[in-house]
């Protein structure tokens, strides 16, 4: 099997000829040429969850595996093999099929580069390229979407979060008694965090990688399609956003363990306190018993 240069961190599943997405006429668009094909594709971390497409090693291992009309499916990719991309009526049908799945808040995109055009949606994509280029071109697509997908979990997981971050916060600059039965929750939230700043670690070299040389038509479009979607500025904002949470979570540690410590500290001081106080009615006592003797 031969692995094509740009193929970072993935490689091809042994039971599927090298770069080549099956076949399918899974709910094909009505006008598309003859030869077209789409495929359900779902993001799993069982290798027999279904047929491989592709798999990855980063950032965590996983396989973009075909699945069925009634299974969860993270994308449909739809390969149109046709060298003609001047034609109104196929380009106007393959970008209604996108957008009619799309959020209207984050619109398609729609790249042509070198014969071949692509139109990514969070949930469809769709190249158009003639039928040599199509193997090149359809791993890069799905490459992409499945480190988008990754960023995707990262940025909701953060925006669900804000508010318990606000009821936290007062916890990182005092800490009293009545809140000690939080501490195990704090304790798990940081670890939450820890987790998820590791698994934008493992995404980062992904994205801010060097371009490849020389460069091929699929290292090409994974370039456009980070520069189109603002990729990497996404990732500088959950990289400040993952270090406001950190640091709060940080300084609850901080604030709990110095509480629970002067806390020690203080009863260990009454424990000293009446121990002298209870030596000292001894010694009083004793100097009494000794006067009336």
């Amino acid at each position: 099997m031969v692995q094509n240069p740009w193929l970072h961190n993935m490689t091809h599943s042994p039971n599927l000829p090298s770069n080549r997405i099956p076949g399918g006429a899974d709910a094909i668009p009505l006008g598309m040429p003859h030869g077209s094909t789409m495929r359900r594709i779902e993001f799993k971390n069982d290798r027999a969850a279904g047929p491989i497409l592709m798999e990855f090693a980063a950032p965590e291992p996983c396989f973009a595996v075909a699945v069925g009309p009634d299974a969860t499916a993270s994308l449909e990719l739809l390969c149109v093999p046709s060298a003609d991309l001047d034609r109104p009526e196929l380009l106007t049908g393959v970008r209604a099929w996108i957008d009619a799945a799309a959020d209207p808040a984050e619109p398609s995109v729609m790249i042509t580069l070198h014969g071949a055009q692509i139109f990514w949606g969070r949930r469809r994509a769709a190249v158009i390229a003639p039928a040599d280029r199509l193997e090149a071109t359809a791993p890069a697509v799905i490459e992409f979407s499945f480190h988008d997908g990754h960023l995707r979990a990262i940025e909701q997981a953060i925006a669900t979060r804000w508010p318990e971050l606000e009821a936290d916060a007062p916890l990182a600059f005092d800490f009293h008694e009545r809140w000690i039965r939080r501490r195990d929750q704090l304790a798990e939230r940081f670890r939450e965090w820890v987790a998820l700043r590791g698994r934008y670690a493992r995404l980062l070299p992904l994205i801010h990688r060097p371009p490849v040389y020389p460069p091929t038509l699929a290292s090409q479009i994974s370039e456009r399609l980070r520069e189109r979607t603002r990729i990497a500025d996404r990732l500088d904002f959950c990289d400040q956003q993952l270090e406001v949470f950190e640091r709060v979570y940080d300084r609850c540690g901080d604030r709990a363990s110095e509480f629970l410590l002067a806390r020690k500290g203080h009863t260990l001081e009454w424990i000293i306190i009446v121990f002298l106080a209870f030596q000292t009615v001894l010694l009083v006592l004793e100097r009494i018993a000794a006067l009336g003797t």
